[in-house]
């Protein structure tokens, strides 16, 4: 798992391509967006799809921050269960979060049928794989919990999950059926293009110095111009840059890093994640492996990529899936976090 690395897969295996110049003069909208991710460009896309007149903001380019470095992963849920879910979060607004991402893989495939995006997209599951004894136990409540919430995952033993994963290091497995993979920068940038067919304007390269109340009209001032609407999404996520705003978003910076192999031969191909499935693991210091259609083994963990992550992994089936060829990472969340601006 040696050598040299040229940076982020996702961005040279991406198939999909924005044009979004910058922003060169002032403009007027019913709603300006802050963020070009998955947030931002989906929101984007709907409100334009309603008939309102919308503008985003990207600082950089589309994707940049963490919908462009993720692992990919279309999951029904959160890393924490549903009871700590709705611990931290109360019974009603709980409950509505679970509902909310349970549905939330068919909304990602039937936004990617509907908008024929290409984004490798593959609903063939999700692996919750236990790292120890410990982690088992925790996935057997974690599957009490979603049966009794209706959720259609299925508890695997040790056997039939090195039989999906091609590893004998897990103690067992959470099956959910609903999610699966993505490439995720081609995601974001699929939905970035729907927008623009919507009508929506997006510009790259503009990041936003300032943003105002004035009357009954937002006034967001960047690259030396303003856009004036009548309502504003701030969806820049841990990518906030220091924006001049009566609100900024609070969270604590945890890095995840990623890293890809070359293409894997056909018969590690037919041993290892066969079904397609993604993966991550119980372990606090949380892993993460899947493989893309070129056939690349792609494994993260909690850590920047010079801190000796993959020492702390399982040993799981990137041990014997070559050199990593590229790395990556990023800025990943637990509980989403929305509110309201004064």
């Amino acid at each position: 798992m040696t050598g040299r690395v040229d940076g982020n897969l996702w961005r040279t295996s991406s198939a999909v391509h924005v044009e979004a110049p910058p922003l060169m003069a002032d403009a007027d909208a019913d709603l300006v967006i802050i963020g070009g991710g998955f947030t931002g460009n989906a929101a984007a896309l709907e409100a334009a799809r309603r008939g309102a007149s919308v503008i985003v903001l990207e600082a950089e380019t589309v994707g940049h921050g963490g919908s462009g470095r993720n692992v990919g992963l279309v999951n029904a849920g959160l890393w924490l269960a549903p009871r700590d879910v709705v611990a931290q979060m109360g019974q009603d607004a709980g409950l509505k979060l679970i509902g909310l991402l349970a549905d939330a893989p068919k909304l990602v495939w039937s936004l990617i049928e509907r908008e024929n995006i290409d984004c490798e997209a593959t609903p063939n599951g999700t692996l919750h794989l236990a790292h120890s004894t410990p982690g088992l136990r925790n996935l057997e409540e974690r599957h009490r919990q979603g049966v009794e919430l209706g959720a259609p995952v299925q508890l695997f033993d040790a056997l039939e999950t090195a039989r999906r994963t091609g590893s004998r290091a897990f103690y067992g497995s959470l099956f959910d059926p609903r999610a699966g993979t993505i490439q995720p920068l081609s995601y974001a940038r699929g939905l970035a293009c729907a927008a623009l067919r919507a009508g929506a304007r997006l510009h790259e390269q503009t990041a936003v110095k300032r943003v105002e109340r004035i009357g009954d009209r937002w006034q967001v001032m960047a690259n030396g111009h303003t856009v004036r609407a009548r309502s504003l999404l701030l969806a820049t996520n841990a990518y906030f840059k220091g924006i001049d705003i009566a609100v900024r978003p609070q969270f604590v910076a945890v890095n995840y890093c990623q890293f890809a192999t070359a293409p894997m031969p056909e018969p590690l191909r037919a041993e290892i994640l066969s079904g397609g499935e993604g993966c991550w693991d119980t372990a606090l210091v949380m892993s993460s492996f899947r493989t893309d259609k070129e056939g690349r083994m792609i494994l993260g963990g909690i850590g920047d990529a010079g801190g000796g992550v993959l020492r702390s992994m399982p040993a799981g089936p990137g041990a014997s899936c070559g050199r990593c060829t590229r790395n990556w990472q990023g800025l990943p969340s637990s509980i989403p976090g929305t509110g309201a601006l004064p």
